[in-house]
């Protein structure tokens, strides 16, 4: 007897390869023209893809837009080395390279709805932050855990305090922070110099 089954697919399934030329196409586009140059119509003529196809992935385009550009933010690791200082240094550096990436193109926030810049800041929160905090509380948990760090350590508010210096200082200030900064905050950080729970 023989087997009439087709030969099994290779690579990426037909749309999943779809969806992702049309994120990158997106993401194109949105460099290229801004919010304001990317409609449905657009994306549904220059990929191939057909519009139900597009609002089978996506509600609208404020959707497709969030998760263009969360696919282009960097999520970095920090790795378990056992080297306290170093993974310490690794999640203040991750929040300068954030801080400094400029990962929306500029004026592009003032080019959407209200209600478009909550569906890009819900996605970006679950796609881009969460992820990125997750990686770092782990590391200070790790830290915490081998007692480089007071085991009260509030360590969401000093995953805050140096993103939100970071932050200010690139976005705000315009000032540059230098590795040798970067260096200070982890050292007080280990001499105790840290926010606490109780």
């Amino acid at each position: 007897m023989t087997d009439e089954r087709p030969p099994a697919r290779r690579g990426r399934p037909p749309d999943l390869e779809a969806r992702r030329r049309t994120l990158e196409l997106a993401t194109t586009v949105l460099k290229e023209g801004g919010y304001a140059g990317l409609t449905m119509d657009l994306l549904a003529r220059r990929s191939g893809v057909s519009k139900k196809s597009l609002y089978r992935w996506w509600p609208n385009k404020a959707a497709v837009a969030a998760e263009a550009l969360a696919a282009q933010a960097e999520v970095l690791p920090v790795d378990e080395t056992g080297d306290s200082r170093a993974e310490l240094l690794a999640i203040a550096r991750n929040a300068r390279r954030y801080a400094t990436a400029d990962e929306l193109p500029l004026g592009f926030t003032a080019q959407l709805s209200i209600a478009d810049q909550r569906a890009l800041g819900r996605s970006y929160m679950e796609h881009v932050i969460r992820p990125r905090r997750l990686l770092s509380r782990d590391a200070l948990d790790r830290v915490v855990a081998r007692g480089d760090l007071p085991q009260d350590t509030d360590t969401d508010a000093l995953l805050d305090l140096w993103s939100g210096f970071a932050v200010y200082r690139h976005n705000v200030r315009g000032v540059t922070i230098t590795d040798h900064l970067v260096e200070q905050l982890v050292d007080m950080a280990l001499s105790g110099s840290v926010p606490r729970l109780t």
